[in-house]
């Protein structure tokens, strides 16, 4: 099993490989709506989130609990069981407005996890 460190590498990870394709093809939605690899490129580095944070521990998650653990599983889930289903504007929303968030609550949480 992996630690939370760990796991919050790889929510970092993902996050920046979210940044770096959106860097890529442009940093507005039309841009993202004109690129289907990004919207699957992006799709899937969330559903990795959504999967890394599911393995964190109970402990992590309530020590952080101003973090919204269960909505990025919850959207994990949704990518990976309805993605037929999903709107651009919701990932899109998710890439520009939740995941700088998540990024910045995840480094504060790994430096707090290295010290001690």
């Amino acid at each position: 099993m992996r630690s939370d460190a760990e796991l919050i590498r790889s929510i970092l990870y993902y996050c920046g490989e979210i940044q770096n394709n959106i860097t890529d093809v442009g940093n507005d939605i039309e841009d993202f709506i004109d690129s289907r690899m990004c919207q699957h490129a992006c799709s899937f580095c969330i559903e990795q989130i959504g999967r890394n944070v599911k393995d964190l521990s109970k402990e992590l998650t309530d020590r952080y609990n101003e973090v919204p653990w269960s909505e990025i599983a919850g959207m994990r889930d949704i990518i990976a069981h309805r993605y037929h289903r999903i709107i651009i504007d919701r990932i899109w929303a998710t890439i520009t407005e939740n995941i700088p968030v998540l990024k910045e609550s995840c480094e504060k949480i790994l430096y707090e996890l290295e010290r001690s």
